[in-house]
């Protein structure tokens, strides 16, 4: 068979019916600096942590839960919570004059910028913190327990 005769297969998206091809060329690449660095920083918290927690300086517990939530109420203070859109002139009320109406759409959208790069640092926060409670609540207690099992049938 032919590379001509072949069937190009098709996937309908939404608006209109594109190749694979195309869809390839328009889809968003996997942005791996990110990736690196929320990764590096998720890996150099847990470290700290566990480091401090070994040399029993039960402060950094608190001092990670502060800075979580500070992130947290910054990302949304500066996002407008859990909003992605940032806001246009045509959304804001009507007696604004023009220059007011672009100056705050300007504000937003450099705010969700830095709300953006805030993410950078909560995320790993987050998912050591998520990580630190499933031990201590889950995976702690099942060791534990199964220690005990394996003292009373030896």
């Amino acid at each position: 068979m032919k590379r001509s005769d072949k069937k190009r297969y098709k996937v309908t998206a939404r608006s209109a019916t594109r190749t694979t091809a195309e869809l390839k060329r328009t889809s968003r690449r996997i942005n791996w600096k990110l990736i690196g660095e929320i990764l590096g920083l998720t890996v150099l918290f847990a470290g700290f942590y566990q480091f401090a927690m070994q040399r029993e300086w039960a402060a950094v517990m608190w001092v990670y839960y502060a800075a979580l939530l500070i992130l947290l109420v910054a990302f949304l203070i500066l996002n407008r919570g859990l909003s992605r859109a940032p806001f246009t002139p045509e959304q804001l009320p009507d007696d604004w004059s023009d220059e007011k109406k672009t100056a705050f759409a300007a504000r937003d959208v450099r705010n969700k910028a830095i709300a953006r790069r805030l993410l950078i640092f909560l995320l790993p926060l987050l998912f050591n913190f998520v990580i630190e409670s499933a031990y201590l609540f889950y995976l702690d207690p099942l060791v534990e327990s199964l220690g005990r099992w394996a003292l009373i049938h030896s």
